[in-house]
This record gives C-alpha cells, structure tokens and sequence, in this order.
C-alpha cells in the first residue's frame, strides 16, 4: 500500500469516528431532554383531580367512572333549582346560594359540594356568595368566600394566595386548617371533600358589595 493510499485510509476512519461520535452524542442529548420532558410532565400528572364529567355524573346521582371520586355521605345531587345555580356558577367563577346552600332532605348541601368538586377537577379556587336568608328582617348579612383548598398547593403557596385576597379587600376572617401543614398537597389522593378547607371570608352589609368582591376574586384567581 503507498503512502497516500495510507493516510487516505487513515483520514477516512478517523472521519467516520468523529461523525459517529457526533451522531451519539446528539441522539444521547435529545434522549435525555425528551426524558426530562417526560418527567416533568409526570411530577405535574402527579395532582390529582376529579375529572369534569364525574363531577357532573355525580352531580345527577350516578355513579362517577373514576372510584374515589364523591362519597354516599356527602350529597351531590342537585335538584332544578341547584341546577340552574350550578350553570351560572359555571359562567359567572362563583357560586350564589342562600345560607350556606342546606338542604334538609339531603342533610346536607349539594350545590355548595358540587360547586366545591367543580372548582377541584378546574384546578381553581372554590369561590361563593352565601346570600342573607333573613336580610328582609335585618338579621343577616351576605358572606363571600374563597376557598383555596381546592388548588392542592401546598402551605406557602396558600399563605401567598391569602395574603393577596386580603390585598383585595382587608378584613377577611381566614381559616387556614390542615392545608398549612404539608408543603406539598399535589400528590395527595384525596378527594375533594376530603380535603381540609383553607379559606378567607368576608361578612358584606350590602348584596351589591358581596357580589362585586365575588368578581373581584374571580378576575384575581380565575381569569
């Protein structure tokens, strides 16, 4: 073999070393980005949530297609009158009903449940206007909440989250329960009434006054 032939040969190898080694190392780069893809997607699979279309089933009285999802002790079932608060909570980001929504038939309050299970399977703040159900009197006044439970975040992220709906308005009684205990709430398997209830709350004089902090709230934590 001569001389050129030789070196011709040995640039030749050597090339296709260099070229290989290129090929690896952008097959091992764009392996490992598709990895860290797919583990961040699964860190954010890890929230748990009720699915829309359960919370409706149950919301009818049937059985929810993920096991888990609502409970026989805690009423769901709303009847026409529910049904059509439940729409508009749906368009408005908050739900309106007269006292805390109870029902005596079903021991319980099925809209304020609902509209809580909703707000979960949104990823979204439980927010409701507790009309005065003895304003005619002057007994009573009108109560907005926010509940933010239902964000399964967990202790600091809450503390921020309250600290900014009291921004909006000073006063609020808050009630921070069991949420502040855990840093993390996403991976918890709980269902939504399950879920320990971390919320602020203010008392209005006027309807006008509670329904505009409603909204308030909704552009803030929903929008």
């Amino acid at each position: 073999m001569s001389l050129i032939l030789y070196h011709l040969l040995v640039t030749f190898l050597l090339t296709a070393r260099q070229e290989a080694f290129a090929f690896r190392s952008t097959s091992t780069s764009t392996s490992t980005s598709s990895l860290q893809t797919t583990a961040k997607g699964d860190f954010e699979s890890k929230v748990w949530r009720p699915t829309k279309d359960d919370v409706e089933r149950i919301s009818y009285g049937k059985k929810a297609r993920v096991r888990g999802t609502g409970s026989r002790k805690v009423p769901h079932r709303l009847n026409g009158e529910e049904r059509s608060a439940f729409a508009r909570a749906k368009t408005k980001g908050f739900v309106e009903c007269f006292g805390r929504g109870y029902r005596r038939e079903r021991a319980g309050s099925p809209l304020v449940n609902s509209w809580r299970n909703w707000s979960d399977a949104s990823g979204r703040p439980a927010i409701a206007v507790y009309k005065a159900s003895r304003r005619a009197k002057g007994e009573d006044n009108d109560e907005v909440e926010v509940d933010f439970s239902t964000l399964r975040e967990g202790g600091g992220e809450l503390r921020k989250r309250m600290v900014e709906a009291e921004e909006i308005m000073p006063g609020g009684v808050v009630e921070r329960g069991e949420m502040f205990m855990l840093e993390d709430w996403s991976s918890s398997r709980k269902d939504t009434h399950q879920l320990p209830r971390c919320t602020v709350s203010w008392t209005c004089k006027d309807r006008s006054e509670a329904k505009a902090l409603a909204k308030l709230l909704v552009k803030k934590f929903v929008e």
